[in-house]
């Protein structure tokens, strides 16, 4: 398990550095329209695809594994935070590196030419509508990313680098409904947005946060065996 994490965690590291020194540390899509100003980009590589193909592929890895160990204990607020800056980093990053491939592929048919990244200070009839969809459809991945595994009692990535498993107080996480899932991501999304009250408030005496209260789970530290 050690070996695994430290070997998702590298890749993690990786794909910053080729997100830097590759296409000019640009990659997803943009539309950016003010007054009489536009400016649309879109960017990603091959090395970009390759890694967001291996991160989806870890996740359906750990999606599909049984992980067998043992709460150990609570976890901190730093803790959790960089399970969430680990999970956002990967989802964003791979969501965007692939559905950048539709504006490419729009503006290679609508030019004549393929390149793997552009920028123009125009705009086209299909650019709104485009990035658009392609947003909503990153939100699902989103939201897709850190519902499943709370339905099936899994981790996330983030969670299995940093040892943190999320799953209701008071039933079993093979139980845990899609209700009381939503429940859990607009709590945790709410003591996020609200960090200045989360920092203030900090765990009670059984190591919850005041949005693990409201929702009704806990965010236990494990030991793999």
């Amino acid at each position: 398990m050690r070996i695994g994490r430290l070997i998702i965690g590298l890749a993690i590291v990786g794909s910053f550095v080729c997100m830097t020194y590759l296409n000019g540390g640009r990659v997803g899509f943009s539309y950016m329209h003010s007054g009489d100003k536009t400016m649309v980009s879109v960017a990603t590589h091959p090395v970009l695809l390759a890694w967001a193909a291996a991160a989806i592929s870890c996740y359906w890895i750990l999606m599909r594994t049984e992980t067998h160990s043992d709460r150990t204990g609570h976890v901190g607020l730093t803790r959790r935070f960089i399970a969430y800056i680990l999970d956002c980093y990967l989802v964003v990053f791979a969501c965007s590196s692939v559905l950048s491939l539709i504006p490419l592929y729009l503006e290679a048919k609508r030019t004549g030419h393929f390149a793997w990244s552009f920028e123009r200070d125009y705009a086209v009839r299909t650019d709104y509508y485009t990035t658009f969809l392609l947003s909503l459809a990153a939100l699902f991945g989103l939201f897709l990313y850190y519902t499943y595994p709370l339905l099936k009692g899994k981790q996330t990535v983030g969670s299995f680098i940093v040892r943190t498993r999320t799953h209701p107080a008071s039933r079993s996480e093979a139980n845990a409904t899609f209700w009381l899932v939503c429940k859990r991501i607009f709590y945790a999304g709410l003591g996020l947005a609200l960090w200045p009250y989360t920092l203030w408030s900090y765990l009670d005496g059984n190591g919850r946060t005041w949005y693990d209260r409201a929702s009704n789970w806990d965010v236990t530290l494990v030991n793999y065996k």
